[in-house]
């Protein structure tokens, strides 16, 4: 969370986390303390808060953002008969139209 794991020890940061519930700390010198801006702050209370034994500042992530095999495919076949016109001595490619690419993608 905002590079607060390089900044922070896991135990400075449960630390800040416990005494602003404890009230020793108002909101404003915890999230200082931890240099997060106050809704980034009450998210991270908010992740403590609902796991406390669990919690760390490392979160794995869950999702992907990768494009379908299938669509590799596609783009990969597409590709390879650009390579081939590019390729090709006898046909004379001086302009690339994008658009013509875009409906062409759009119609299958």
């Amino acid at each position: 969370m905002s590079h607060i794991a390089k900044r922070l020890t896991q135990a400075q940061v449960v630390t800040i986390l416990t005494q602003y519930g404890e009230k020793k700390l108002t909101g404003v010198q915890a999230s200082g303390s931890l240099g997060l801006k106050r809704a980034r702050f009450f998210r991270l209370l908010k992740r403590f808060r609902s796991d406390k034994e669990n919690f760390a500042l490392s979160s794995v992530r869950t999702g992907t953002k990768r494009i379908s095999e299938t669509t590799e495919k596609r783009i990969k076949v597409e590709l390879e008969k650009e390579k081939k016109l590019i390729d090709d001595k006898d046909v004379p490619i001086r302009f690339y139209n994008y658009s013509a690419v875009i409906r062409q993608c759009e119609t299958r």
